[in-house]
């Protein structure tokens, strides 16, 4: 089984410490924890290790939004996942390109 990259974006020490006690001992991921400083210094991270899965905690990083966006750009298969500890709820993003060629291509994706 390949081992995925799992990258935490830290904005809180407490729920990244408990993430990475659950997730660090499974043999079949690789998990690292950044601290937010800003956007380039994420990118240069993100391409230096180049995750499979991104987890970020919602509250803490939403002013960042349209950076980490553009961040996410370079990596076609990066799996977003960002946690909401108020609500107990998380939102997994999946990047994905599909050619459009007709309008039928496009509404296809909407639905």
């Amino acid at each position: 089984m390949p081992v995925r990259r799992v990258l935490m974006v830290d904005g809180d020490c407490l729920l990244s410490a408990g993430l990475h006690s659950i997730l660090a001992p499974r043999t079949n991921l690789e998990v690292r924890t950044i601290v937010f400083i800003d956007i380039p210094h994420l990118t240069a991270y993100l391409h230096s290790f180049a995750p499979d899965v991104v987890i970020l905690d919602e509250l803490s990083l939403s002013a960042h939004v349209s950076g980490l966006l553009e961040a996410f750009l370079s990596f076609p298969k990066l799996r977003v996942i960002s946690l909401n500890i108020d609500n107990n709820r998380l939102q997994v993003y999946e990047k994905k390109q599909v050619l459009v060629t007709t309008p039928e291509d496009f509404f296809a994706e909407v639905r």
